[in-house]
């Protein structure tokens, strides 16, 4: 039979009292919180690994060769892109958290500050072009780095936003453009230049509302 442990009888008369929950032997200072559960470092590893390599351009390839079917070959490569920048997301940010991180990335810091660049933390539509350029792996590192005090709660939901963004834009970008290799026709060519246009135009327009909403919380 298991050792039963002894509680504090006052605790017991607690409302909501429940014997089956492991409770803390002290109190929690507000600076602590209990450990968060969440993959472990070799999950991790795998799930960042993944992310930097072209594995979403082997599906790409794969499809493409297999079907010859240009919307499947995006909404594809859409949903590989989509699952390794989620996982590269998590995955990195449990990484980033750990202690032998913590040297290199205050080093890094502290040479942008020289560098006038590190007081303030980049806007989302740069953060969004480095996850395009080097996926949510590059982004949550260029993050941290700018701000060591990022949590892994607060990586892992902005990578995973800025992952989907990029699976989106990358599966629009592989239509717009097996569609310009394999139709160089008129049509096809206006199709493209007005989606195009239409994502640089939507990316202005986030910008634009991003700067006024910043400049309206100035206001006194």
């Amino acid at each position: 039979m298991d050792k039963e442990f002894e509680l504090d009888p006052a605790l017991q008369e607690e409302p909501g009292f429940n014997k089956y929950q492991i409770y803390p032997s002290e109190p929690l200072e507000e600076s602590q919180t209990l450990p968060v559960r969440g993959i472990n470092k070799p999950v991790a590893s795998l799930l960042t690994l993944a992310e930097l390599l072209p594995l979403n351009y082997a599906v790409l390839a794969t499809v493409q060769s297999a079907s010859g079917n240009h919307v499947i070959t995006a909404l594809s490569f859409a949903g590989a892109t989509m699952m390794t920048e989620i996982g590269g997301a998590i995955g990195s940010a449990k990484l980033i958290e750990d202690k032998t991180l913590n040297k290199p990335i205050a080093w890094a810091h502290r040479k942008l500050e020289k560098m006038g660049i590190g007081e303030e933390e980049s806007k989302p539509l740069t953060d969004f072009v480095v996850t395009v350029a080097g996926g949510t792996v590059v982004m949550n590192t260029f993050k941290q780095v700018q701000n060591p005090e990022r949590t892994r709660k607060q990586n892992k939901r902005y990578g995973i936003l800025m992952g989907i963004g990029n699976s989106a834009v990358s599966g629009v970008g592989i239509w717009l453009a097996t569609e310009g290799i394999y139709h160089p026709d008129p049509e096809h060519i206006a199709i493209g230049s007005i989606a195009v246009f239409s994502l640089l135009g939507a990316g202005r327009a986030l910008k634009s509302l991003r700067k006024r909403s910043n400049a309206a919380s100035e206001l006194p």
